[in-house]
């Protein structure tokens, strides 16, 4: 009767430490599988986060194309006009050197006609 006592006994612990470890290890799955299903959360956001990041990238690549594309407008734009620009100052450089010496050129005609004159006039009493 004492065997079957302690076996009864040992049969109740047995029993009790084997819930007890399923109920520790179904704890422990339950746990892994939460930190599971943070990880997949986690790896979803990061997902999001990189796709998000690839848009704005995107966006930004094609903002700086459009900046510079406008850059070379403005520096073909900027090129044309100094080259007008220049230009119209030649012409303008060149009109006034050419009234210049046309003025230079009647001032000196005129004082070369007082010259002679006046040569004339040292002369006309020797003849």
């Amino acid at each position: 009767m004492i065997a079957l006592l302690a076996l009864a006994a040992g049969l109740c612990l047995g029993l009790a430490f084997g819930r007890a470890r399923q109920a520790g290890l179904r704890a422990e799955r339950d746990t892994a599988r939460a930190e599971a299903e943070r990880g997949r959360a986690d790896l979803i956001a990061a997902e999001t986060r990189s796709r998000t990041a690839e848009v704005e990238l995107a966006r930004v690549s094609a903002a700086l194309d459009h900046q510079r594309a406008g850059e070379q407008r403005l520096r073909e734009a900027f090129a044309s006009l100094s080259a007008e620009a220049l230009a119209r100052n030649n012409e303008a450089f060149v009109a006034l050197a050419e009234a210049r010496l046309a003025e230079a050129g009647a001032q000196v005609g005129g004082e070369m006609s007082q010259r002679q004159q006046a040569i004339e006039g040292l002369v006309a009493p020797l003849r």
